[in-house]
């Protein structure tokens, strides 16, 4: 076998690696969202922008504990509200496990995970 043939075989390898870790780790943690989730309005800390990455830094505070994280590659109309002077997001959490979450950057991201209308009563985010 050629050396052609050797990479083509790891890059096949590498492509059924990305889609066998999509399938047996992402899907079941937004499935665990769908089912059991929160919704609240997170603090945005910090944003950067480098080359085609758009950084937001965000902070929440459930049951007496603060989380701090970083969403990257956020979606531009949470970037554009941000630079329109918003500041704080939405974000949907695994109510059990609150380092499981994800930013809601447009209408698609509720249906996705399942928020209904009752799940952000009483929310004061500046973005929607």
């Amino acid at each position: 076998m050629n050396s052609q043939g050797k990479a083509a075989i790891v890059f096949g390898i590498f492509l059924v690696a990305i889609v066998v870790h999509y399938y047996a780790v992402i899907v079941p943690k937004n499935i665990r969202i769908q089912n059991n989730h929160l919704v609240i309005c997170a603090d945005i800390l910090k944003y950067e922008q480098s080359y085609k990455v758009r950084d937001m830094t965000f902070r929440f505070s459930y049951n007496g504990r603060e989380f701090v994280f970083t969403n990257q590659n956020t979606s531009r109309f949470v970037v554009q509200g941000y630079k329109n002077g918003k500041t704080n997001v939405m974000i949907v959490f695994e109510k059990d496990n609150p380092n499981n979450w994800r930013m809601l950057g447009d209408d698609e991201d509720f249906t996705y995970y399942n928020i209904k209308s009752e799940d952000t009563l009483g929310l004061k985010c500046s973005f929607y």
